[in-house]
C-alpha cells in the first residue's frame, strides 16, 4: 500500500505536494480549505482527484489519511473545462477499495450514522441500473449498503443486514433520472443510525428526493463484513455505471442540512 507524506512547500491554496512510490503529484485537499472542516475530519474516504495528467495511473488516493486507496479498473480519466479530473465508466468499470474496519457502520444489532456524498453525472441506465458506490462482496451476495440508480429510472439506499433480502432503504420516484441525466449533480445520501428507512434520506444537489419507503424482511442491523467498497457497480458483475464520478466521500457521521448546503456552494464550481 502507498505511504504518503505532505512535503514542505505547498503549491497555492488547497493544494499539496505528495510523494508515494510512483513519484511526486499535486493533490486537492479543498476540503481543509472549506467552511465544513468538520466533514473532512470525519471522512472515512476521500478520493483526491489528480492536478496533472494521471495517464494511465490505476490508483487514486484516499485524502481522509484512513489509507482507503482505490485501484482503478477500466474507468478512464477525463478532464472537465473547469480543470478538474473525473473517471468516464462505460459498462464495464469499477473501483475496487480494499475492506476496511473504518468503512463499516454496524455492528452486534448497532448501527452508526454515516453519509455518503459524491458528484455524478449520468449518461443513461443500461440493464436498468447503474450503481455509485456499495460495500458489497465481489459476486455482490453479500451486502452492508448500497446506493445506486435502478428500477424505474429511481435512486436508491439500500442497507443491508447481510443480503439484499434483509433491508431497509429509501427511494425517489421515477422522475430522478430524467430530471437529473447529463448534467453533473452532488448526489448524497444520509442515515441516521436509527435502523428505519425513515432515518435514510436522500438528496440531488440541494433538494432532498426520496419519497418511498422498500423494506424486506427483518433487518438486523449492518455488520461489518470482510467486503469492498466498490465505486461503480455491484459487486463486480451488475449494475455497472454509465456516465462519470467526481469526487466520492464517506463520512462517518449524519451530514446536516445546513452542511451539505455549504459543500455544494463550496464545490459545484469544481464541476459546472
Amino acid at each position: 500500500m502507498p505511504t504518503t507524506s505532505v512535503l514542505d512547500k505547498v503549491l497555492r491554496p488547497g493544494t499539496v505536494a505528495v510523494s508515494n512510490p510512483s513519484g511526486n503529484f499535486q493533490h486537492e485537499l479543498t476540503n481543509l480549505w472549506s467552511p465544513d472542516t468538520d466533514i473532512a475530519k470525519a471522512c472515512v474516504l476521500d478520493l483526491a482527484p489528480p492536478l496533472y495528467d494521471p495517464g494511465y495511473k490505476r490508483t487514486i488516493y484516499d485524502r481522509s489519511g484512513k489509507n482507503n486507496h482505490g485501484t482503478i479498473i477500466g474507468a478512464i480519466w477525463e478532464r472537465l473545462s473547469t480543470g478538474e479530473w473525473v473517471l468516464g465508466y462505460d459498462g464495464d468499470d469499477y473501483i475496487l477499495i480494499a475492506d476496511n474496519s473504518n468503512l463499516s457502520f454496524g455492528a452486534g444489532g448497532v448501527d452508526r450514522p454515516f453519509s455518503i456524498l459524491s458528484w455524478v453525472k449520468i449518461s443513461a441506465l443500461s440493464g436498468g441500473a447503474d450503481t455509485i458506490v456499495g460495500k458489497t462482496s465481489n459476486d455482490g451476495a453479500d451486502i452492508e449498503y448500497l446506493f445506486t440508480l435502478h428500477s424505474g429510472d429511481a435512486l436508491y439506499c439500500y442497507l443491508c443486514g447481510d443480503a439484499l433480502a434483509d433491508r431497509i432503504a429509501r427511494y425517489t420516484s421515477n422522475t430522478f433520472l430524467a430530471t437529473y441525466q447529463g448534467a453533473w449533480t452532488a448526489i448524497d445520501m444520509v442515515y441516521d443510525g436509527a435502523k428505519v428507512a425513515t432515518g435514510i434520506g436522500l438528496y440531488a444537489n440541494k433538494a432532498r428526493v426520496d419519497t418511498n419507503t422498500s423494506d424486506t424482511g427483518a433487518y438486523p442491523g449492518m455488520s461489518d463484513q470482510a467486503i469492498p467498497v466498490i465505486i461503480g457497480s455491484w459487486g463486480l458483475v451488475s449494475w455497472l455505471m454509465h456516465g462519470k464520478i467526481g469526487n466520492v466521500r464517506i463520512i462517518g457521521r449524519f451530514i446536516t442540512a445546513s452542511e451539505r448546503d455549504r459543500d455544494f456552494d463550496t464545490n459545484h464550481r469544481r464541476y459546472n
